[in-house]
Order: structure tokens, then sequence, then C-alpha cells
């Protein structure tokens, strides 16, 4: 049967070319010529990325006519004549501006740009005619003709390489650099002032009149409308600004060539690859990704737009978001067309030809999203070992250095084998692809139905744990804001397995027992099978005792054998992360992060899974996109004053503006140019905003959630991984036991010394020994000793060894060997990380670390993020969690913990009003610090922890500037005395925003302004039930009972973290309390709730419970703990907690 989606398939070749043509349409870019264009030492004339191929052959812009004519004059220009008129121009232009030195109007530069060529031009061989002088002329100005700035040969092949393109975008002949030369709109403008040859116009192909679309729509939406002056900046100091305006990395301008040559040469072999020859699917796997790695490495360098307010957004963002819309489009018109071959019609064809070619309907270009859902940390929160988790991690995602894993799967299907978009976003919940924005509905039924049964059949689908969800979105958009609410839907629709959803496992299911039935039939003997379910899934119904089949306990699906301890798909899984292990701490030299429970574990035997989650609904829907600028809302208030007749003089920073020349200003045609990629027309005059906020394009979108996700995969690792461990020897130590005489295998032996169970990982090889895999700590505490060496000499004693049930289900005996301790030599394994990563995505992490040190790490957390995001904090909140438990509970119950907790952060945050209390600019550090309370709350949380301080930076990297495009406010209330609309930075919010925005240097005491709170919640659990106290109510907060009465109202806010690590220190440090002290008073206070049969809320009003709980901490350790907090001032912190 044929597909609709095999159109795609045969043409792949044409359609990935195409998108890499796409990739590589701003080359022209990555160059310090672009990247002085807006600068004020600026020698450039005009910016003509676009012209870097030199194809005079095709007329002297590449311009093809109709019937292939040529230019009648027939005169050719040398490079020589180009080079010696760009250096007279550039002279001439350098002179006047060093005469010139303020700051100019773009209009003033021009005009003088324009009468330096029309002099140089002038004195030019007189046998040329004015047309081409002119369109010369314009080449010159272009300061991209040098030789040597792309590789001859690869131009040569940009130029020949011509692609036989099928119907209906076979309109004209195409070769693969007309996307890098003709993209830009003014190009075509050039074109147009040609006067027709043989009264024949030129004209540009369907295949890049539709990537213009692409582009605009991604590119204009990046810029915005950004200012000419004001964001200007000196040649060297152009640097990238991360998506919340943190400017940290400057561009790396004298390595631009260097990186343009090597990207050159790296996509020349890749043409020389395609050419001359079909490709099969596998071939292009090892050539697109590797292609997008080297354009990622490439282009994340530099800008596509150079100008403060749009210089968030790189090169690579840009580039990768506008080849997906490419190719999502030239997907929309191949399969309308073949659907419309395959239904003819003649009377919607002409129609639809309109659509394709952009006129009509099809000016609006729209897309959807594809999305794959599946539920990761449900099946995360099943595993019994960190083997199990990062066993399911890879199925899941795949290992860093190979495309593997089911979502890779799903992404080579819908990116290679049937090119239907590109991958925009993936997280726990999934993974989402651009898609074509097809027509009729049963035309994106068929579709979908199509590439779903494609996904299905995967063998990394066919035998996984959980069914994928699949749907595209339910409107199109020609923006990618609705990637906000497909997220949203995933998390909301995402089903775990059930035959009900898709029957696929019981097929499965019934084939395995049709093979395997009659042979499990017969009884087998138990040493057989206890050798063979090793590696087999059991399918044996019963039978005799010795061959019970069980549920796996992992992943609840498979059968096993009572001789296995999981199903075989699950031990694959987990041992095959054990030899990722063994390789990394070959790599790493020792100083992998452990995937050992025990290794992880305190002092106390205790463990910690921390989660933090971006609550970013906001900004995936492109609401809160809109409160940051492309320019300076000061620009509005003169703009306004002017509309008011109070004409005021305009001043922009670096010159003041005439009447006459404000009355010239346009910003009707500026607002209504505006319009054009926005969902829908808006009136001018109540849609102001268009021309200062930034636009949620798909590249800005992109920018935003790398930026979190960068924040999670690095900042947080690096804390975690750099962390002191209170490190005093033993503690990241190994060491080694080696049985004398040498044993058996004994690779699922169980350890105990002194009748304490060990955990230990065996190695069978010519030198069998035990690998201690236990905090040494830990060990020695339990021992009575306290030094390494003390250590080694206490397990010199014979110890205990046995095999599991599981293995031996007749039981063994223990048995006991002579072992020799030592500290291991062996450099893989001598030392360790005690943490384990196990997951990192755009909206959330999870780590492993120890019990102890999980307050410090989650501090650091807070105060990395209040650094990395102080402009923003107050829109994009973070909040953070942490569930403690002991070492021996099951990982899956602490799993499930988090993830409930998970749920919760995720929610979309409600709105909270906090007054300012006090301001202080610190003008050399650029920031604002602000004392705030909370309005709805003013007696809430630890201590007076009602109030906080926040730190806003208003910082550029040049130390003389001042961000005034991120750090913004909305202004529910004005203090008295201080109007909004009075404050220079005031700016009328978007409708969907119901408060002005305010820049953080004018805000002042009494303001009260929104703000999106994060927030910390924990839990100790030490039994199985202790995870549903992790429940909440409609208003977010936990639901009280009395096993959690003394958590105070949970969650807290994330600032209080600072007063709960306080609380931390002064209760577990060496002047503390002890466990059975704490616990002392916790049962004390319990008990008298419930004879008192008081609620928390009830007591906490009670002065006589207040007093009770006062002289509990009075008597404690004699006295002792009391009088320390008297000393420190901190006894009212305490007894509030």
């Amino acid at each position: 049967m044929c597909l609709l989606i095999d159109v795609l398939a045969n043409n792949r070749d044409n359609l990935l070319l195409l998108e890499i043509a796409a990739f590589t349409h701003d080359l022209g870019k990555m160059s310090e010529a672009f990247l002085s264009f807006n600068s004020t030492l600026s020698t450039e004339l005009v910016e003509g990325h676009y012209l870097i191929l030199h194809r005079p052959e095709q007329g002297f812009y590449g311009c093809q006519f109709l019937h292939d004519n040529r230019d009648e004059s027939g005169v050719v220009i040398s490079l020589d004549c180009l080079k010696q008129l760009l250096s007279e121009i550039r002279t001439q232009y350098a002179r006047w501006k060093g005469t010139n030195p303020s700051p100019l109007c773009y209009n003033a530069r021009k005009s003088q740009k324009n009468l330096i060529l029309a002099q140089a031009f002038s004195r030019l061989t007189p046998q040329f005619s004015a047309d081409v002088r002119k369109e010369f002329g314009v080449l010159c100005e272009s300061g991209f003709i040098a030789e040597d700035f792309l590789p001859e040969e690869f131009v040569r092949k940009l130029n020949t390489l011509f692609l036989p393109l099928p119907p209906p975008l076979n309109d004209m002949d195409f070769f693969l650099g007309d996307i890098l030369e003709r993209h830009d709109t003014d190009y075509e403008s050039h074109i147009q002032q040609r006067l027709p040859i043989n009264n024949q116009k030129a004209r540009i192909s369907l295949v890049v009149k539709r990537f213009r679309d692409c582009d605009n729509k991604d590119s204009g939406a990046d810029k915005g409308r950004t200012a000419e002056l004001d964001e200007v900046r000196q040649d060297s100091n152009i640097c990238i600004s991360m998506a919340f305006g943190e400017e940290t990395e400057l561009i790396p301008r004298s390595e631009l060539k260097r990186i343009r040559i090597d990207f050159s040469n790296f996509l020349m072999g890749i043409l020389e690859e395609s050419l001359g020859r079909t490709l099969r699917k596998e071939d292009w796997y090892s050539l697109l990704y590797p292609f997008r790695e080297k354009a990622f490495d490439s282009f994340s360098k530099t800008l596509g737009e150079t100008r403060r307010g749009a210089n968030d957004v790189t090169l690579w963002d840009h580039s990768y978001s506008t080849a997906s819309l490419f190719k999502s489009l030239l997907a929309q018109i191949l399969l309308e067309n073949e659907f419309l071959r395959q239904n003819p019609d003649p009377t919607i064809q002409e129609k639809f030809k309109e659509r394709w070619e952009g006129k009509g309907e099809g000016k609006r270009v729209l897309w959807r999203i594809l999305r794959v859902n599946i539920d990761s940390l449900d099946l995360l929160s099943k595993a019994h070992k960190i083997g199990d988790i990062l066993g399911y991690q890879e199925a899941i995602y795949g290992r860093p250095e190979r495309m593997d894993g089911l979502l890779n799967a799903v992404k080579r299907v819908v990116e290679v084998d049937y090119p239907l978009g590109n991958e925009v976003y993936r997280d726990e919940s999934g993974i989402y692809f651009t898609f074509p924005e097809l027509k009729e509905p049963n035309w994106r039924a068929q579709v979908l139905e199509e590439i779903s049964q494609k996904i299905y059949i995967l063998d990394e689908a066919k035998g996984f744990d959980v069914e994928p969800l699949i749907a595209i979105s339910e409107y199109p958009s020609s923006f990618l804001t609705i990637i906000g609410n497909e997220i949203q839907k995933g998390y909301e629709e995402i089903v775990s397995f059930s035959t009900q959803n898709y029957p696929q496992w019981v097929s499965v299911w019934q084939e395995w027992q049709r093979d395997h039935d009659a042979f499990f039939r017969t009884k087998i003997k138990s040493r057989w099978c206890k050798r063979t379910c090793q590696y087999n899934d059991c399918l044996h119904k019963g039978g005799g005792r010795q061959h019970q089949i069980e549920r796996c306990v992992v992943c609840g699906i498979r059968p096993k054998c009572e001789h296995q301890e999981i199903c075989s798909s699950c031990e694959k899984r987990r041992y095959s992360r054990l030899g990722y292990w063994l390789r990394e701490c070959k790599k790493r030299k020792g100083n992998a992060p452990t995937i050992w429970l025990s290794e992880i574990a305190d002092i106390n035997g205790r463990v910690a899974i921390i989660t933090g989650v971006f609550e970013m609904s906001r900004w995936l829907n492109g609401k809160n996109v809109e409160s940051m600028f492309t320019k300076s809302p000061v620009l509005y208030s003169d703009y306004r004053d002017y509309q008011t007749a109070k004409c005021r003089a305009w001043t922009p920073p670096g010159r003041k503006l005439t009447f006459g020349e404000l009355e010239d200003l346009d910003f009707r045609g500026l607002i209504k140019r505006e319009c054009w990629d926005r969902d829908e027309y808006y009136r001018w005059e109540k849609r102001h905003y268009l021309s200062f906020c930034k636009h949620p394009s798909p590249a800005r979108l992109r920018r935003i959630w790398e930026t979190t996700q960068q924040f999670f995969k690095e900042t947080v690792v690096d804390i975690i991984d750099e962390y002191d461990y209170k490190n005093d020897g033993m503690r990241t130590k190994r060491l080694t036991l080696t049985p004398r005489p040498q044993p058996p295998n004994l690779r699922d032996a169980i350890l105990s010394i002194q009748g304490m169970r060990v955990d230990s990982y065996w190695f069978g090889g010519r030198r069998k020994y035990f690998l201690v895999t236990e905090n040494l700590d830990w060990l020695a505490s339990q021992l009575g000793v306290a030094s390494i060496d003390e250590l080694e000499a206490a397990l010199r004693t014979p110890i205990g060894v046995r095999l599991p049930p599981e293995v031996d289900r007749e039981g063994s005996e223990e048995k006991y060997y002579p072992m020799e301790a030592a500290l291991c030599q062996d450099e893989r394994f001598q030392n360790y990380k005690p943490y384990t990563i196990i997951h990192a995505s755009p909206l959330s992490f999870i780590a492993i670390v120890p019990c102890a040190d999980a307050m410090g790490i989650l501090q650091k957390t807070r105060n990395a993020y209040e650094e990395q995001f102080s402009k923003v904090a107050n829109r994009l909140p973070l909040s953070l969690g942490a569930i403690f438990f002991p070492k021996r509970f099951p990982l899956y119950v602490a799993l499930d913990a988090a993830r409930r907790m998970m749920e919760r952060f995720r929610q979309p945050a409600s709105e909270e009003e906090w007054t300012v209390l006090k301001k202080e600019l610190e003008e050399g550090e650029k920031r604002v610090v602000l004392t705030l309370k909370n309005v709805e709350h003013p007696d809430g949380g630890i201590g007076d922890e009602s109030e906080r301080t926040l730190k806003v930076s208003y910082k550029l990297m040049e130390a003389e500037k001042e961000d005034v495009y991120h750090p913004y406010f909305f202004l529910v209330r004005p203090a008295d005395g201080h109007p909004a609309e009075e404050r220079r930075s005031y700016f009328p919010a978007p409708k969907r925003f119901p408060h002005p925005l305010v820049h953080v240097k004018e805000l002042f005491e009494g303001d009260v302004v929104e703000m999106l709170p994060g927030y910390f919640d924990f839990e100790f659990i030490d039994a199985s039930e202790k995870r549903f106290l992790i429940s909440y109510g409609a208003d977010g907060n936990r639901r009280r009972q009395l096993a959690n009465a003394f958590s105070g109202k949970l969650p807290y806010y994330l600032h209080q973290i600072d007063k709960l690590k306080k609380i931390w220190s002064l209760l577990s440090d060496e002047r503390g309390l002890t466990q059975n002290q704490i616990q002392n008073i916790s049962q004390e206070l319990l008990e008298k709730l419930e004879k008192w049969n008081l609620t928390w809320e009830e007591a906490e009003e009670r002065e006589v419970f207040k007093k009770f709980a006062l002289n509990l901490l009075k008597v404690s350790d004699n006295g002792n703990f009391w009088k320390r907090l008297k000393e420190e001032g901190v006894q009212n912190l305490m007894l509030r907690a």
C-alpha cells in the first residue's frame, strides 16, 4: 500500500540538502565585517552578507532570467578593479568619520555613503554603463568581496550543485547556492532595479520565496524594531547575551574567519558524499547529525543580530529555527501536492498553487506541533537501584556520544526517514517537532496515523515499557508559541502502558507464548533454568514449584522466573549502565560519579534526592517574553509625550531630534510593518508594544529553554561535582577485599561484617576481589575506628559471604573467607564523587546526593539562580525540593515522593503582591537591592520571613552602560506621590498583563509589585506510606497531617532556604542536638497535640502550647543547646521552626 508520507521518503535527498542550505543561509554573518556593520567604528557601507558567492555567470547578482538571457553588455569587471574601488570607498568614508567623531543617526551615515559612492563611480572607466556601475557598486559595498572569504572549491560547489526538485518546487532551475545568495529581500530589490532584457523580468524560484517567508518569520520577530542609536556598540565589545539579559561571552572576532573556513570545508565533505548517488536513510544519519553538531559549534559563537536588545539569539538559534520551519513548509507542499495527485480535482488545483506560492491565504504561513509523549519520571520512579534509573535513562534518551534511545529513534523517523520537521523541544514529557499545516483535517489525520505506525514499529518502541502518546496540536500558529500549551497537554495526557490504549504488548506476549509454550510445558531442571533465565524472558506459567513465574518488580510488566531478581530486559538495562560506569571510571581516572547508593550515603547512612523545577509556562507560550524589550521604553515615553501634544524634545541617547524630524517619524507605518508576523492584526494605537517588546520567535523560545537547560546541565552539575563533601581522607576512597584462597564466582554475593551487611561489587577476572561500595566514613563509624589504617586492620578478620535468595532459592549457608583489605590501587576506582545525576531537562532536575550535604548544595543552587536570573527572577520562579531517606530504604518509594513534589512545582504559579520596603542602589555593582514584604501573607514564614531581599542586576558587559531591556517589574500600585506615568521607564504592558512595567531603578519605597514565587519543600521518608504526606490542596499548600505537623506551612518560599540551612546547621553540628533528642522533642509535641485534640494551626494560636515548646528547648541537652541559641541570637528562629 502506498502511503502519503512516502513522497517525503522518495524526496529525502533533496529535502535534507535544502535543510542544509537553509542552515547555512547566513554564513556571511560569520565575519568581522558583519559585526562591524552597526558599530560606531564601522567603515562598512552596507550589510551584504548574502553576496558571498560572487556568481557573475548568472548575472551580476546571480540573477537567473527566463530563457537564460545574459547581460547585453557582456562586460565583466575584474576582481582587482573591485578591490581598488572598495579600498577607495572605505578610505574616504573613514576620513569622513574621523572629522565627525560624535555618533550620528543612520540616515546621515547612509547619505554620506551614497555621496562617497557617487564620487567614486564617477572616476570609473566610462565604458561601463550607469546600471553596471551601480550594480557592481552595491557588490563592492557588501565588504565581502575578498577572495579568501570562502574556499574557492566550496563556492564552486554551491554555485554548480543543481537539485532536480519535484513538482511543484521545480518552477525554475535551482542551485544549492541560491538560498545563500538570494534569501535577503534586499537582493530582490537590487534585481528589480535592473532593466528588463528582451522584455523578460528577473524572478525568484518558489523554493527561495518560501524560504524567505520562514526566514522573515523568525528573523523579523527576533529583531523586533531595534533602535538605531541606542543599541550600537564599540567594536571591541560585541557580546552574546543569555536569554534573560546576562552578558558573559564575547564573540571571538579574530577566530571567526578560521571557524568559517573550517565549517565550509566540513560542509564541502558532506556535499561530496551526497553528489552523484542516492543515499540511504542510514547514510543520512551519519551525515546530517554530525553536520548539525558542526553547525552548532560554529554558529553558536556569533550572532544573527548584533544590536542590544536582540543580541540574545545566536546565529545557531536563528539558523536552526528557520531551517526547521522551512523543512515543514516544504513537507506541506509535497504532501498536499501528492494528495491532489492521488485524488485529482481540477477545481482546486489552481487554488493550491496560489497557496504554495504564498499568495492569498498562503501569505500567512502556519505550522503545527507534533508531540511524542512518554512519562519518563514515572518510569524512573520504578527503579530499585541506581542502575535501573540510569538504564531507563539510556533507553529513553540514549547516550550523549551516540544517537540511540527511544526519543532519538523517533527523531530519526520524523527528521530523516520521512522529513516532516525538526525537533524544537525535549524534556521529561517527551519530544516535540515542527509539523506541516496541511489544508484538510483528513489529510492531517492520515499523515499522523502513518507516522504513528512508523514510530510504533521501531525496535526501540516495540519492547519498551510504556506506550508513546502521539498527537499534533489542535490549532496551527504562525509562531511556535503553541509549544507551551502542547507541553502542558503532554503532561496531562501522558498514559503509561495499558493494553486498552494500544494492544501491542498483548500481541507480543501472545507471540512469545506460542513460540515457547510447548517448550516450557516440560519440566526443566532447576540448574538449567537458573542459568538460562538470566538471558531470556521467562514465560512459564506456573509449572513445578521450582519454576514459579512472578511479575518483574522493576518494570511491573514482564514475567520473571523465581530464580531471577528481575526480568532479563531490566537486567540488560542495569548491566549496560554498569559497563558505561566502568568506561566513565577509566575516562575520568577515578573521579567519576558513583552508581552505588551506599557510597552516596552520608556518615549516618542517609541519602537525599534533590529536585529543581522552573515554572516556564508563561515563557514557552510567549507571554513573559513580551515583558522584555528590544529598545528602551524611554523612547516610548517620548513618543507618548509627542502624541499627547506635550511636544517635549525626543531625546534618544547621543543626539536630540528637532520637532520637524520627530514629525517625520512614521509611527503608524512602523506599527503596521510590525503586524505582518502576528497571529492577528491589532490596532496600532493599542499595540504600540509590537515596536518595543521582544517577540516570541521560534529562535528566541529555543534560546530561552536552552538557557534553563544549561543552568541545570552545567551550573547545577558543576555545583554538585565541585562541592566539598566533608572529605576527611576516607570519604571518597575505596577499599578492596581479596579472599584468600581465591573462591569461585561470587558475582551476586552479599558480604557480612560483624553481622552488618556491606555492599560490594565482585570483580571476577584473573585477580578476584570485592570492591567495597560503602562510604568508608560510615563503615569506620560502625566498626568503631577512626582512620583508614584502623579500618584495614578491622577488616582482616574472616568475612561472611552468602548468595541472595533470588540466585539460590534453596538458600546457601553463610561461608567465611579470610580477606586481605587494602586501599584500591586501580586508578579507575581509587576515588569517586558521591552523587548521581538522574535527570536534567529545560524544566527540571533530579540528583541523588548525601543527606548531610543536600542543604548546602541547594543553597548554592539558589544563589547561582539569583545571580544568573536576577533580571527576571520576579517572572521566572525556580522551586527546589529534597527527599531524605535511609540508604536501605526502597529507592522507588523515594523517587515517587520526589515526583509528587515536582508535579506541584510544575503547576503554574499564582501571582503575589509584594511591597517595596526599602531600595538600595549599588552603583558600583550596577544592581538594586530591594527589601520586599508579602502583602497577602504579612505574618507568614519562619521568623520574620514574610520579608525578603532581592538583588536585581542592571549591568551590561561595558561598565558605562546599563541594561534597559530586561530588569522590569509589574507595578500593581505606585507609591504615594510617585505616579507610574511620570517615570521615564513606564511602559503600559500588553493587554494580557493587567499592570504596567517599570524598570527596577525607578521603583520607590511603597510601590506594590507583582512577583511569581519559587518554593522549597522537603520530607524525610522512612516508611512507604510517608510518601503520601506529599499531597497538596487547591491553594498549592501541603495538606497538614499529624505526621508532618512540625514542618510548618509547606512549601516554604525559596528565599527561606537560608534560614532553614541555619536551623539545619544548629541541629546537626557538634554543638547541636542528637537524633534521639530531636525525636524526643517531636514525640512530646505530637503527644500533646493528640491529648489536647488540637490541629497544628490551633496550637500555634495557643500561648500555653508555645510555652510548652519553649520549655522543651530550654531543658534539652541540660540547657546547653538553649544557651548556645541565646549566644547566637537565634532562639526565636529555632522556636518558630
